[in-house]
């Protein structure tokens, strides 16, 4: 087994008994599709056919652990699955046709994730990336730029999940804990808006904590050419932001601790 489908392997197992791992009709607009499940080699095979592109190592880690039915998180179609990327080399094909832009739809772009034809993902397979792991570039029919965010495909992909993980439990958290008595009263604020103002403040500064944490992991891994499963980011983040004593700061004031658990929500 590869790092690659250690990772992939330990991303499901952390998410299949998960908030995410099975459907809840409490908030889950989707139909029941059945548990966690991936996709054969022969199915990988036969896209590869379909769009005449060779799909990379760490793309085919995924598929096969979760490219038939991904987790539960509707996030308008963008699900990374094997349809998912069946799906985007028309609506890139669509997008780039009404976008003009100055960038060509070229090989070395695999469009791999849409989201409703609006945003859409691509794999860079040209020579400035990694064959196995590459590149992830983005592009917005807002603006139509190719941009970069400098991640790779295997990394982008935990926190893809470790994300959508701490929207669904934050809803859930806040419709039973949040509303009965307004936190800014709670917490001896004048008023909504000036506990607005250090909630903004607090997020953003524990934002940027978390950003630089996943970069440091990233540059480690790259150096000991490992990937670093969630729980063992989970970890590594609690560990930071109580030494930091943000945690202490934002629980003080009411503020909502992003990412605040290590065992995957249930």
């Amino acid at each position: 087994m590869d790092k690659y489908d250690k990772l992939m392997i330990d991303i499901v197992a952390y998410l299949d008994v998960s908030v995410l791992g099975s459907f809840n009709p409490t908030y889950q607009t989707m139909p029941d599709r059945g548990p966690i499940a991936g996709c054969s080699e022969r199915e990988i095979e036969e896209a590869e056919g379909k769009i005449g592109k060779k799909i990379p190592a760490a793309m085919k880690a995924w598929y096969r652990v979760a490219g038939k039915v991904s987790p539960y998180y509707y996030d308008y179609r963008a699900d990374y699955t094997l349809d998912d990327l069946l799906r985007s080399q028309e609506a890139a094909q669509k997008l780039y046709e009404r976008l003009k832009p100055d960038w060509e739809l070229s090989d070395t772009l695999l469009p791999f994730s849409e989201r409703l034809g609006e945003s859409i993902l691509f794999a860079d397979l040209s020579e400035n990336s990694d064959d196995d792991d590459p590149f992830v570039l983005h592009v917005r029919a807002d603006s139509g730029n190719l941009e970069s965010g400098d991640v790779i495909y295997s990394r982008m992909i935990r926190e893809i999940w470790l994300g959508s993980l701490e929207r669904v439990y934050q809803r859930q958290m806040r419709g039973t804990n949040w509303g009965k008595i307004p936190v800014w009263k709670a917490k001896g604020f004048p008023d909504y808006q000036s506990w607005e103002r250090v909630e903004r403040e607090l997020t953003d500064e524990a934002w940027e904590l978390r950003n630089e944490l996943i970069e440091r992991i990233n540059q480690e891994d790259l150096a000991s050419d490992k990937i670093s499963g969630p729980q063992e980011v989970q970890q590594r983040w609690i560990a930071e932001i109580t030494l930091t004593k943000m945690k202490e700061r934002m629980e003080s004031v009411g503020v909502w601790i992003p990412f605040n658990w290590i065992e995957a929500p249930k």
